[in-house]
């Protein structure tokens, strides 16, 4: 039997597919992680805009409270997402108050510590200010109890107290009031900076809708805040940056740096078996094994045991009675009575080999490919 029959041939080789399919996962895998992380990234960035002490946020972090508050007051509320539009607006009788620092990156905290406006900032503890200012940092210390003024600021002094703040700051230079202290830091602390004034709160919750109603919270917030005619709300948002993947983890960096060299190995590896493109003049002539090989792998492709071995039995009783001067007509059992005759195989044997139901797995359709090879050697032979 011809070798274009075989089950190599058809491109049945089980053992490839699967080789070749192991290689699916990896890249399933791969493009999963890419649409989480673009869900994440899409999530973030909305989130400084909708999320904690957004001036039209009614979660209990957003700061919708605040700014109605300021409005009823008369303050004109500017809603800023990019570096951009503050340093556009930033400037004498404006205040500028950036409400989530934690989101900023250096080259953003570098051009925003020389604003001409007032500024107010809120804190996080664990994340410094940097440079943004010299004059205060935040600390991890916190009070489990409401905190006085404990100062003659006069902001401080109206508020009276404030709600247990989560963080607090230190003092880094002369010149800065702190209020509201405990166990050597502040909760709020005020300077002057380039003819400017500038305030910070270390903790935000406290201006948030869930907090802002609690002991003098609402008060320090409306003074701070409310000091000039126009208040810029700035809300960084992780596409105003001039660096790529700035807010990322170092973690998340070195994950993208080892997928981009992941991905050029593999690019490396699998480019040259594709071969130079070549080129050809029409009309093509196509080897009947090629066309056979590329039948059969698709009918492996799609897991089509039924059709190939259609094929593979077509093919076989076509050669027999072509080898036994029967006609392409010839049914049956004209051909298995004729085969029977040249190869001495029981009729029972040969009608189920030539004729019966299709095999159901790959193991099966290549022992039917085995079987019918034997067969054709013991007519060719007989």
């Amino acid at each position: 039997m011809s070798d274009l029959y075989s089950p190599e041939a058809l491109g049945l080789n089980m053992k490839s597919r699967r080789a070749t399919s192991k290689w699916s996962w990896p890249i399933i895998a791969l493009c999963i992680i890419g649409a989480l992380i673009l869900i994440i990234f899409s999530a973030m960035r909305q989130s400084g805009t909708s999320g904690n002490l957004s001036p039209d946020s009614t979660r209990p972090s957003g700061g919708r409270a605040l700014a109605e508050l300021l409005k009823r007051e008369g303050v004109d509320i500017v809603t800023a997402t990019s570096l951009a539009d503050v340093r556009a607006q930033a400037r004498e009788g404006v205040t500028v108050f950036i409400a989530a620092t934690d989101l900023l990156s250096d080259f953003q905290r570098e051009q925003l510590a020389d604003l001409p406006s007032d500024v107010v900032l809120v804190g996080t503890p664990y994340l410094p200010f940097g440079a943004l200012t010299d004059a205060v940092d935040t600390a991890a210390e916190g009070s489990s109890v409401a905190v006085t003024a404990q100062c003659s600021q006069p902001d401080a002094v109206a508020a009276s107290r404030i709600s247990p703040p989560r963080g607090s700051m230190t003092a880094l230079r002369d010149g800065v009031e702190l209020c509201f202290t405990f166990e050597g830091s502040g909760a709020y602390a005020v300077w002057e900076h380039n003819g400017a004034s500038w305030r910070a709160i270390a903790d935000g919750t406290l201006l948030s809708n869930e907090r802002l109603a609690d002991d003098g919270n609402a008060a320090l917030a409306m003074r701070s805040l409310g000091q000039n005619p126009t208040l810029v709300w700035y809300l960084p948002v992780y596409e105003d940056s001039s660096q790529f993947f700035v807010y990322a983890p170092a973690w998340f960096r070195s994950f993208m740096w080892f997928a981009l060299l992941l991905t050029v190995v593999a690019i490396a590896y699998w480019a040259p078996r594709f071969g130079p493109v070549a080129t050809e003049s029409l009309p093509v002539v196509v080897r009947g094994g090629e066309i056979v090989r590329g039948v059969g792998r698709l009918y492996a492709s799609r897991r089509a045991t039924e059709h190939a071995a259609g094929a593979l039995r077509s093919g076989t009783i076509a050669r027999l009675q072509r080898q036994l001067g029967l006609s392409r007509e010839a049914g049956a059992d004209a051909t298995i009575t004729a085969i029977a005759a040249a190869s001495s195989r029981p009729a029972a044997n040969l009608r189920h080999l030539l004729y019966g139901p299709a095999p159901q797995r790959g193991a099966d359709l290549q022992e039917l490919a085995s079987e019918l090879t034997r067969l054709e050697s013991e007519v060719h032979l007989s």
